[in-house]
């Protein structure tokens, strides 16, 4: 397996971590507010991902180049806003 295959599935595997996250974060915050009957407010539900992004671009950036979602990596690869040799597989 040659190294720039393996770098694309760290891209890949990084993307997909970022995704988790970001969908937990955000689903997460309505569905503990859902359930607790409204002690997480709406102010806390909006920051809670707005704070996760930094987090994952410090922990994921240098393998991902802080692309954290697939579908903004490809979409952005269509337009020709990112190099698509770059585009996990």
């Amino acid at each position: 397996m040659t190294t720039v295959r393996r770098f694309g599935r760290r891209r890949l595997a990084a993307e997909r971590v970022g995704t988790f996250f970001l969908v937990l974060v955000a689903a997460g915050a309505r569905v503990v507010s859902a359930v607790t009957g409204g002690e997480i407010g709406r102010a806390a539900a909006a920051i809670a991902p707005g704070v996760m992004v930094p987090a994952l671009i410090y922990a994921l950036g240098e393998t991902s180049s802080a692309h954290l979602n697939s579908a903004v990596t490809q979409a952005s690869a269509a337009r020709g806003h990112f190099p698509e040799c770059r585009v996990p597989a």
